[in-house]
């Protein structure tokens, strides 16, 4: 008894302290899940050589130029972070409607709004900034193809279902012969009595 009495004050401590840390940090992935992680709210210009992504945040101003990071991950991706006190906010453009050979930040104070400058590989019109995932296309269809055989197949076996029944029904037939027979064999019994009785 000694032994487990001992025991039991230092696990209750445990599941006080563990608890404590689980509640902290998810009051704390709540607070970043509220402000929504991805930025998702912005705007797009065009221009011949230079496509222009302007973004606004509350409390960008108050930000310094270390805590906002524009960063070219390929020819068609980039990703712009802002690292605000209450956690990190991203946007990620991609895939962009053409290749860029470079991104660049410019920063509006007074307005809460940076710019993305990205240049572009060739001068010429983007129509939107960002271009449809190639593979979004097959997809649907692939999946419509598919569809289609399966609608066909579905209605073949609906109608191999619906002939399943017709060899009962002949069966029903059958069957309703029986009560026929049973009765022509009551027409009979009367008989009989009627016989009885004279």
């Amino acid at each position: 008894h000694g032994s487990s009495h001992d025991h039991a004050p230092p696990s209750k401590d445990f599941e006080g302290c563990a608890k404590g840390k689980y509640a902290w940090t998810d009051t704390g992935s709540t607070k970043a899940g509220d402000l929504g992680d991805a930025i998702r709210d912005y705007a797009f210009s065009d221009g011949n050589k230079k496509a222009s992504v302007y973004v606004d945040l509350d409390g960008l101003d108050a930000l310094s130029d270390a805590d906002l990071c524009v960063t070219k991950v390929s020819e068609t991706r980039v990703e712009f972070t802002a690292q605000f006190p209450s956690g990190k906010r991203c946007l990620t453009l991609s895939p962009l409607h053409a290749s860029i050979d470079e991104a660049s930040l410019l920063r509006k104070p007074g307005k809460n709004r940076v710019i993305l400058k990205l240049k572009k590989t060739k001068p010429e019109a983007w129509s939107t900034l960002l271009t449809a995932p190639p593979p979004a296309q097959p997809d649907p269809s692939a999946m419509g193809g598919l569809g289609g055989m399966d609608m066909e197949s579905m209605m073949k076996s609906m109608a191999g279902m619906a002939g399943v029944p017709d060899p009962p029904d002949l069966g029903a037939d059958d069957t309703g012969a029986d009560p026929e027979e049973a009765g022509s064999d009551l027409d009979d019994l009367p008989d009989l009595e009627e016989d009885n009785v004279d």
